[in-house]
């Protein structure tokens, strides 16, 4: 991950956050794990091309009040992929919450 990414991920964690903290003021109920993250990489196995980039990066978001489902994935081929299906969805969060 390079530090163009590790900031904007950083910084989309803070948008989660913000986002869940006005959810709560609006109902409390909520889970333990609101607002958790899993970052996931999948590297190519000894068979398949070495590379020092993973072949899969998925993001997981576990929200009890922003996710469809309790939780929800954002995977791509690449960090940057990855990262611009979250911005994509909290983007969709944000418009939710000025409804």
């Amino acid at each position: 991950m390079s530090e163009a990414d590790r900031k904007r991920f950083l910084s989309m964690r803070k948008r989660i956050f913000d986002l869940i903290g006005k959810e709560l003021e609006k109902d409390p109920v909520c889970k333990s794990y609101e607002g958790s993250i899993e970052v996931v990489m999948e590297y190519n196995d000894y068979f398949e091309s070495y590379t020092e980039e993973p072949s899969l990066v998925c993001i997981i978001v576990n929200s009890y009040r922003l996710c469809q489902g309790r939780r929800e994935k954002f995977e791509g081929r690449s960090w940057e992929e990855a990262l611009n299906r979250l911005a994509l969805r909290i983007i969709q969060w944000e418009a939710k919450d000025e409804d």
